[in-house]
């Protein structure tokens, strides 16, 4: 049980570096499909 817990530990920085990431590439696809559909 304890293993699990530190395997989370080290996995959580990472998910939310990558979670953050998608969210911002996201947020760029999105707003450079607006200007170019206003164009």
């Amino acid at each position: 049980m304890s293993e699990m817990m530190d395997q989370d530990k080290e996995l959580s920085p990472f998910l939310t570096r990558y979670y953050a990431g998608l969210g911002r590439n996201l947020l760029f696809l999105i707003g450079y499909v607006q200007t170019e559909m206003e164009i």
